[in-house]
């Protein structure tokens, strides 16, 4: 399990993002399948649950709402760029 430091760090990161609102805030990761990435496994599930919009990209330029990782929506607009 995680220590207190990384709960606050989730806690800071959600205040963050809700404070931005209609900003884009982005973490990244090296992973190419973003299902693989302890972002999504773990960060991606405490900010969700703090009522955070996730949106992961995936390797083929796709992007789609977390916890969504059966099936992949339309692509979103992200950072203002309509596909």
């Amino acid at each position: 399990e995680f220590g207190e430091s990384y709960y606050q760090a989730v806690d800071d990161l959600a205040r963050q993002c809700k404070a931005k609102s209609g900003k884009t805030v982005a973490l990244m990761c090296s992973e190419l399948d973003p299902r693989q990435c302890h972002r999504y496994k773990r960060i991606g599930e405490d900010l969700l649950k703090q009522g955070v919009k996730i949106i992961h990209i995936d390797t083929d330029d796709t992007d789609w709402l977390h916890p969504n990782s059966s099936k992949k929506q339309p692509q979103l607009r992200l950072f203002g760029v309509g596909h």
